[in-house]
């Protein structure tokens, strides 16, 4: 397949030798009989104002060449010589500079021309690689256009959202029953095999951290084979100091930074209270992966494994019962909504007991959602209280909940949701929210604010 057209390339292939020279041998011809046909008595343009038989070797040299016009200049002058000779022609002395001035006008023509030849030779020769490089690089550009396409479509394919994730990560690591750190640390390669498969992780190591942020040695779990980790690397000494995924930027690499490590990005397994109970050594994943919106969710994901790490220890989360659970969830989502930017709702739902459905609560509890977070309480007076925690959920999130909420209170008890005795307070929360700030929020709905 021509990817360029054809006449984008310069056409200079010359004339057959032989039309070149019938050509020539023409037009040389052509000038004496025209001469005779205008001036019978000097054919040969000798004493006319101006020499007109040096269009013969002009036109000769310009159209093919050095040897064309000398050739049809010398015929010319070979013609001159016999007429002069043999007296066929009043010439009366042998013209000297005039035979001169043909051969040389030839010479010259032919010459310019060999010259504009070569010179566009050159320029084709130039435009055809050109030409051809072009061709194979637009090639190269389609397959890899649609290497890339195929490579979106798979990921796209195989990913999920990050609410579906986070939902999927938990029911697979409770499902654990760990009881203790170590026993759970030894589910490394479920933790692994969760971060590769919504990470799109190719090679990759989990690593201990013990309670001196210091990383422990074999690592506990192996995705593939990486290159040895030093326990220096830039990499993983700056996930232990921040606390936070580091990885390597390709656009500002320099040699004494990112060239010294050998991973692409390590992660860290941190609970909310800052505590890092392991590390993922990223080695190897697609390029389409390596992108921030994958890299963030990575980070995110870690984040969510170190609290369900911590609340398998009984005291090490520092949760007391359902509301100590409850404020480390709401300090993971505003941590979240801190560092990524993610979303989440404070819903406080009070009811008033004589209106609402006796089994409206457990209803609302049992219909809430994979990820929301439940803290059932009282207001001061005693009337029932519910908290409901909704990560990655904005105001659009919300009104669809309360929309779907209606339409089961309508359907169950033919009620709208005022009528039911519900009354809805919410807030968004916010990277510059702090957590004794919302549960000072929640205080005043306790208190009936």
């Amino acid at each position: 397949m021509q990817l360029l057209p054809q006449h984008d390339t310069l056409d200079i292939k010359p004339a057959a030798p032989a039309i070149a020279w019938l050509e020539t041998l023409a037009v040389t011809l052509a000038m004496p009989l025209l001469g005779l046909w205008l001036w019978p008595e000097d054919p040969l343009f000798i004493y006319t104002h101006f020499p007109w038989l040096v269009m013969a070797p002009l036109l000769a040299g310009l159209r093919y060449g050095f040897a064309y016009g000398f050739t049809s200049a010398l015929l010319l002058i070979l013609a001159i010589a016999v007429s002069w000779r043999w007296q066929w022609l009043p010439i009366v002395h042998f013209p000297k500079e005039y035979s001169l001035g043909l051969l040389l006008t030839g010479m010259l023509a032919g010459e310019f021309c060999d010259m504009w030849m070569r010179r566009t030779r050159r320029l084709a020769a130039s435009n055809e690689y050109r030409r051809m490089r072009m061709d194979e690089f637009t090639r190269a550009y389609h397959l890899l256009k649609v290497s890339h396409d195929r490579l979106e479509h798979r990921l796209a394919a195989n990913t999920q959202s990050l609410r579906e994730a986070l939902h999927s990560m938990r029911r697979q690591l409770l499902a654990t029953s760990a009881t203790d750190n170590t026993s759970l640390l030894e589910q490394g390669d479920l933790i692994l095999g969760i971060l590769a498969n919504y990470g799109q992780i190719q090679v990759a190591s989990l690593y201990e951290v013990n309670s001196h942020a210091e990383l422990e040695h074999p690592p506990i779990a192996r995705l593939g084979t990486g290159r040895p980790l030093d326990a220096a690397d830039p990499l993983i000494t700056e996930a232990l100091r921040s606390g936070q995924m580091a990885c390597v930027d390709a656009g500002a690499k320099t040699p004494h930074e990112d060239d010294r490590t050998v991973l692409l990005a390590a992660i860290p397994i941190i609970d909310v209270t800052g505590r890092i109970w392991a590390i993922a050594a990223v080695h190897e994943m697609p390029f389409v992966a390596f992108q921030e919106d994958n890299l963030k969710f990575l980070a995110v994901m870690g984040g969510h494994i170190g609290d369900i790490l911590a609340n398998a220890i009984p005291g090490a989360s520092g949760a007391d019962g359902a509301a100590g659970e409850f404020s480390q969830h709401l300090r993971r989502s505003l941590e979240d909504a801190r560092r990524y930017r993610l979303p989440a709702i404070l819903v406080g739902l009070s009811f008033d007991i004589k209106h609402a459905p006796p089994d409206l609560i457990e209803l609302i509890m049992a219909r809430r959602r994979g990820l929301d977070q439940l803290w059932q309480t009282k207001r001061s007076n005693g009337t029932p209280l519910i908290f409901l925690l909704m990560p990655l959920t904005d105001g659009l999130g919300l009104e669809g909940y309360l929309a779907r909420m209606e339409r089961m209170l309508r359907e169950r008890y033919g009620l709208p949701l005022e009528l039911a005795g519900v009354t809805v307070q919410s807030r968004e929360l916010t990277g510059k929210d702090t957590l004794d700030g919302v549960m000072a929020y929640i205080g005043r709905i306790r208190d009936g604010q």
